[in-house]
């Protein structure tokens, strides 16, 4: 039984991978904070904030609750065991489902979105992200943890290999968002905490106004695509077709290094 005061019913069956028809498209995706995800292809999924959309009412019902302990707590004699109300119990439930309907709004949009880039390219690629040194940041810890990069990223792993898909991770320490998509300068000056606050900049070398998320999706593309070759990985679909990357298309005109 869940803390919620629900059940739950686990049922095991096997089934056939179901591959889904091949494609000529591919992709990179910039995961963030700003955006939930941003791709290659002008595709922009906003974040949604789940917890953000239901603090106050956790955090009302968590004083709620500590208030009815405190009071029950007092009419307790020094070592007596403390006897909590029925309404302590109701209150601690009802907490208990708004957690998971903040767990469900985040299940349901990562899957969503996964599945929606998974079913329309044939590669993926997307970057390793440290969360856990992330989460280390008190300012920014709890957006993050709203956000579960690392779901994101496990899901669009498992579903590109369910679907015949290819997923591509690009290491982490690649400077996505520091190159210019245009004449690969790298821009040094977005190093660290100060250049978060740029979301676009003019690039020194060819003067080209970069989006940041924009571009660095569009790098991790490109990237992710010189390893797959590098590594003598087959592009090609069930077809016999090689998937196309675009980038002339984009908004900001970016041609492939």
């Amino acid at each position: 039984m869940h803390a919620a005061g629900d059940y739950y019913l686990i049922i095991l069956c096997e089934t056939a991978g179901q591959q889904l028809p091949p494609t000529e498209k591919c992709v990179g995706v910039d995961i963030g904070l700003k955006d939930w995800m941003v791709c290659s292809d002008g595709k922009v999924y906003p974040a949604l904030k789940a917890l953000y959309k239901k603090e106050k009412r956790i955090k009302r019902k968590q004083r709620s609750l500590s208030r009815k302990y405190k009071a029950a707590k007092n009419k307790c004699a020094e070592g007596e065991k403390v006897q909590l109300s029925k309404n302590y119990y109701k209150e601690k439930e009802s907490l208990a489902r708004l957690f998971e309907q903040v767990r469900n709004i985040r299940k349901d949009g990562v899957h969503k979105m996964t599945f929606t880039v998974v079913s329309e390219n044939q590669v993926i690629a997307a970057e390793d992200l440290y969360v856990q040194g992330m989460l280390k940041n008190r300012k920014v810890a709890k957006a993050v943890a709203d956000a579960v990069f690392r779901e994101v990223l496990m899901k669009l792993e498992y579903k590109a290999a369910w679907y015949g898909r290819t997923f591509i991770k690009v290491d982490r320490y690649f400077p996505s968002t520091q190159i210019c998509p245009h004449c690969g300068y790298q821009n040094t000056e977005l190093r660290g905490p100060g250049g978060l606050s740029m979301r676009r900049w003019e690039c020194p070398h060819c003067h080209a106004i970069n989006d940041r998320d924009f571009a660095a999706a569009v790098n991790i593309l490109n990237e992710g695509l010189r390893q797959l070759r590098q590594k003598g990985g087959d592009l090609r679909s069930r077809d016999g077709n090689v998937p196309k990357s675009k980038p002339m298309e984009m908004p900001v005109g970016v041609s492939k290094k």
